[in-house]
């Protein structure tokens, strides 16, 4: 892949503190373009794409389409057909489609794509794909790339088919591009700020998709918080306008801090406008600065957008602040919260023992149940059904994370030499499809997955609970042992870890496993009604042949 090449198709545009604008990535003169992509990717943990003219060669002729359409050239197409009336955009959607179809057929890949997806994947960087264009085209988009994979395996041997992008966003996925929607549904998937990722596009729209995904400090708060960290403020209070982090409030000490907060900060909270402050104390660090406690406000009755907006750039927030001097954290939502009263309570809180987590609730059954177990020639046991080894705790945790989205697969093993269960393997994306790739043929195993779907038009996520057992090229011994230690396992699962398993299938080879095969086991075909046989009348019964004791009876 060319410098030249490379520079036409990578401008990355970071939502995070000093690259908030947009910046084009170009690899320095004399840097190859990998060592250049390694320094790129350095601290992030996310990579969102644009397609049409990022991934792929540029198809689509806007010009044309804008002509087309009736449009004035600049004009932003899709918002302006969105504000159309109905039978407009009814015809102008068909338009835009038969363009897009007819574009698709000259689809080719942008060089190098190959090489960065796989360069992501080896840095442990996520991946997912966000554009205007219809699930059709990015269809073509996923099959092209599928097909070019398949020419050069080899070349790739961590791009798996289905695994490439975690999710594909298309504009069926509303609000669109520049809304941030997408990059905060991603984020959230993800489990990470969106200043930790990076968005990749081509034009303009994906810029201001970026920039409205978070916030930059303006100078004039730089500034003022220069100027905090000096001593003289008692607090600097935060908002967001016009996509820029600027001051709003601040003051000089009166008292001390106990009796300036709550004549200080509740006339700086509102019921409806979200807000970040910083507070100062008293107490100083060893190098004589202050120390400050961080607020995060959100009020119930703040807009969705607002609430988004704030939410995702906190973290740049707390990077503008000099790090060593902010000591505590408060995320509130009402004012009580910030009060004199609620920070006495939240200074009580972190003092108490954390609560138990799931997982640890969980160990602590197990610890409880193997200190019971009292097995011996004078017991017995009428109610066992399996034999309960115990769970390692990376299985554990990983079993809680799938339980919290957070995973899509585990899969577990026996280690018979310890008689433990452990954590074979786990992965944060997976397909139904996949499954059958992960699914060893040489012995048995357990697999959980997290199976993403549509039914009957409502996305469900549906943990399923697989067991396979290869038949006779496993050992005997093998076979009794993981079909003992079955039950008790998914008893661990539902009932101490709090997962719900909606459907437990038994395998005896991975081969079949695919999405309509998940999809027919989670929700089976109604069976047509079949009225029951009916048998058919027996012949009548023969009347007897001792005479009557009366014949002429029925004669009248």
């Amino acid at each position: 892949m060319s410098s030249a090449r490379f520079r036409f198709l990578y401008r990355a545009i970071r939502s995070s503190p000093g690259a908030g604008n947009g910046v084009e990535v170009t690899p320095p003169r004399g840097a190859t373009v990998g060592r250049h992509l390694h320094s790129v990717i350095r601290g992030i943990r996310g990579v969102i794409f644009d397609m049409d003219g990022t991934l792929t060669v540029p198809v689509l002729d806007f010009v044309e389409m804008r002509s087309r359409l009736g449009l004035p050239q600049g004009a932003d197409i899709l918002p302006t057909v969105m504000r159309m009336p109905a039978a407009q955009r009814a015809q102008a959607m068909r338009t835009i489609e038969e363009l897009e179809e007819e574009a698709s057929r000259r689809l080719e890949l942008q060089p190098g794509v190959l090489d960065l997806l796989h360069m992501l994947i080896q840095s442990g960087v996520e991946r997912a794909v966000v554009t205007r264009n219809s699930p059709e085209a990015a269809q073509v988009f996923l099959d092209k790339l599928h097909q070019e994979l398949a020419d050069r395996r080899h070349l790739y041997p961590l791009l798996e088919p289905n695994q490439i992008f975690s999710q594909v966003l298309t504009r069926d996925f509303t609000p669109c591009k520049p809304d941030p929607a997408a990059v905060y549904h991603i984020c959230r998937q993800w489990g990470v700020e969106p200043a930790d990722v990076v968005f990749i596009g081509d034009d303009a729209t994906d810029m201001r998709c970026c920039r409205n995904a978070g916030a930059a400090a303006s100078e004039e708060l730089k500034e003022l918080i220069s100027t905090a960290l000096k001593g003289s403020l008692r607090y600097i209070k935060i908002s967001i306008e016009n996509e820029k982090l600027v001051p709003d409030g601040s003051s000089t000490t009166s008292g001390s801090w106990e009796d300036d907060l709550d004549s200080m900060i509740q006339p700086q909270l509102f019921e409806d406008k979200p807000c970040y402050i910083f507070y100062r104390l008293d107490e100083r660090n060893s190098y004589q600065n202050y120390l400050w406690v961080f607020m995060s406000y959100t009020p119930d009755n703040a807009k969705v957008r607002d609430k988004m907006l704030y939410a995702a750039t906190k973290a740049t927030v707390r990077k503008a602040f000099q790090s060593g001097v902010v000591v505590d954290d408060i995320a509130a939502t009402t004012k009580d919260e910030l009060s004199l009263a609620g920070y006495r309570r939240h200074l009580e809180s972190q003092k108490a023992a954390p609560p138990l987590s799931q997982t640890e609730v969980a160990l602590q059954e197990l610890q409880l149940n193997e200190d019971r177990v009292d097995v011996g020639t004078a017991t017995r046991q009428s109610h066992l059904h399996g034999v309960a080894f115990p769970i390692d705790q990376n299985a554990l945790q990983a079993l809680q994370q799938l339980g919290n989205k957070e995973l899509a697969y585990v899969r577990l093993a026996v280690e018979m030499s310890k008689e433990r269960i452990y954590l074979d393997t786990k992965k944060e994306s997976m397909t139904a499809d996949g499954l059958s790739a992960v699914v060893p043929d040489g012995h048995p195993s357990y697999h959980f997955f997290l199976f993403k779907h549509t039914f009957e038009g409502d996305y469900q996520e549906s943990i399923v609970f697989i067991y396979s057992c290869p038949g006779f090229k496993s050992s005997i011994k093998e076979r009794m042992l993981y079909s003992s230690c079955k039950e008790p396992l998914v008893s661990v699962v539902e009932d101490s870890l709090k997962i719900e398993v909606v459907k437990k299938i038994e395998i005896d080879s991975g081969k079949d496993l695919s999405e309509a095969y998940i999809m027919e086991e989670v929700h089976p075909s109604q069976q047509a009604y079949r009225p029951k046989f009916m048998k058919p009348p027996g012949p009548a019964r023969r009347r007897s042949r001792s005479p009557a004791k009366n014949n002429h009876s029925d004669i009248a």
